[in-house]
């Protein structure tokens, strides 16, 4: 197994909450889950420009987030690096209860008028001035330890995204094992980490690769 690895942007700052009321974490707490495992997509933004950042940003803070709380999502994160090298990447962090929740909000967001007049700027960006420059998702599986997001208070706050990568599938299993059967967990719990997600990555870049998402 490899040692641990940070992702070279580990320390993602809650600065985009200042801009995005929302984003520390957009909850409905009206409606708490009933389901037993999370599902959670992560998105990178690559961005050119301080202009494609305030696109993103404002897609998100205006039409994406209110839209996805409208269809049933529950939290929605949103965050820049602290220290980027040139332009920050942008990071959307979104929860589903189930792959048949994440196809049904895929399915069903279009409809949302609002979530296109809102949107507009981000949505029918041309190709002369494009919103972003790409975007890579990663969809993974809570660990069985901790199955839900636990969704940190709505304030300005600094997380790390941390990535641990295996050599293989078997190791990348004991990794996952550690964690959910040995104590791992508990202990980061214990030390007053506050991690806010653990997932098994699934589809994306990288594998085999679980993730922790701390809140400092």
């Amino acid at each position: 197994m490899k040692r641990r690895s940070f992702v070279k942007s580990a320390l993602v700052s809650g600065a985009a909450a200042a801009i995005i009321p929302a984003a520390a974490m957009a909850a409905d707490t009206d409606n708490p889950p009933t389901h037993g495992t999370d599902y959670y997509e992560l998105r990178t933004y690559t961005l050119k420009n301080a202009a494609q950042q305030k696109l993103v940003e404002d897609y998100f803070q205006y039409a994406a987030i209110p839209a996805l709380n409208r269809i049933g999502i529950r939290h929605v994160g949103v965050f820049t690096e602290l220290k980027p090298e040139g332009q920050t990447k942008i990071f959307v962090l979104t929860t589903y209860n189930g792959l048949a929740h994440l196809s049904h909000i895929a399915d069903n967001i279009g409809k949302d008028a609002e979530w296109k007049k809102q949107g507009a700027a981000y949505l029918n960006a041309p190709a002369s001035a494009p919103a972003y420059e790409r975007i890579e998702s990663s969809l993974m599986k809570a660990f069985k330890h901790s199955p839900l997001l636990e969704a940190p208070p709505k304030t300005t706050r600094i997380f790390e995204l941390r990535q641990y990568q295996s050599a293989s599938e078997a190791a990348g299993k004991k990794k996952i094992e550690m964690f959910n059967d040995q104590g791992e967990i508990d202990i980061f719990k214990r030390l007053g980490f506050k991690p806010v997600f653990w997932g098994e990555t699934i589809i994306g870049p990288l594998r085999p690769n679980p993730y922790l998402y701390g809140n400092l």
